[in-house]
């Protein structure tokens, strides 16, 4: 070989070239391909990451929380119901602390929901609830909805928690009342007439579909 000649690597070079051009062929083909299931799908499972507000509706329980969630989406066999974990937390969500040394708080997990269509899911009830909860006959609705990887609550309209300030009344001692106020208009738990439905907490909710099968 003559000094200063250069190896010819073409064949080399061409077969590295045609290797990338195919993994990135590949790569294209397989997003182009990949299907997000329906929520009318039989059991449908899909999995999203995201943040979750959660903002109480009366002063004097836990202050607003801004989390990193995990929520999965699990469908039942027919595709006309899910359960959603992961929501209002990935933990057992205390509604506020305990009253009395001994005494659990009232703890709700997970939430259920109707299918409406199969981007669109109406909040029906909580999974689980601890007996300090149940009896406060909690009532939970709102609207999740999937726009192609993203699932989140409508704008303006979030996942809200309520029960009657009857019942909120008698899960908290009577020395601790004066302290829990509704924010909108400062009134007390005992100044609100007992069958008045009062909001308890919001959640807002804006994700990204972890992986696509």
């Amino acid at each position: 070989m003559c000094i200063g000649s250069k190896k010819k690597e073409g064949p080399r070079r061409s077969t590295w070239l045609w290797f990338r051009i195919s993994v990135t062929l590949v790569g294209i083909a397989s997003l182009t391909c990949a299907k997000i299931s329906g929520f009318d799908e039989p059991y449908v499972q899909e999995s999203f990451l995201g943040a979750v507000g959660i903002t109480p509706s009366l002063r004097g329980m836990y202050p607003s929380a801004k989390i990193n969630n995990l929520i999965t989406i699990v469908g039942d066999e027919n595709g006309r119901a899910v359960t959603i974990y992961g929501l209002p937390d990935n933990k057992p969500f205390e509604l506020w602390a305990r009253s009395e040394p001994f005494e659990p708080p009232p703890t709700v997990s997970g939430l259920e929901a109707d299918v409406v269509d199969s981007q669109t899911l109406s909040v029906t009830g909580f999974s689980s609830v601890n007996e300090a909860a149940e009896a406060l006959d909690l009532e939970v609705s709102g609207t999740l909805v999937r726009e192609g990887p993203r699932l989140s609550t409508l704008p303006g309209k979030p996942i809200v928690v309520r029960a009657t300030a009857g019942k909120v009344k008698q899960s908290i001692p009577s020395q601790f009342r004066d302290r829990i106020k509704r924010i909108s208009d400062g009134a007390t738990i005992d100044e609100i007439d007992e069958d008045e439905i009062v909001p308890l907490y919001q959640f807002n909710v804006g994700a990204q579909i972890t992986s696509i099968f």
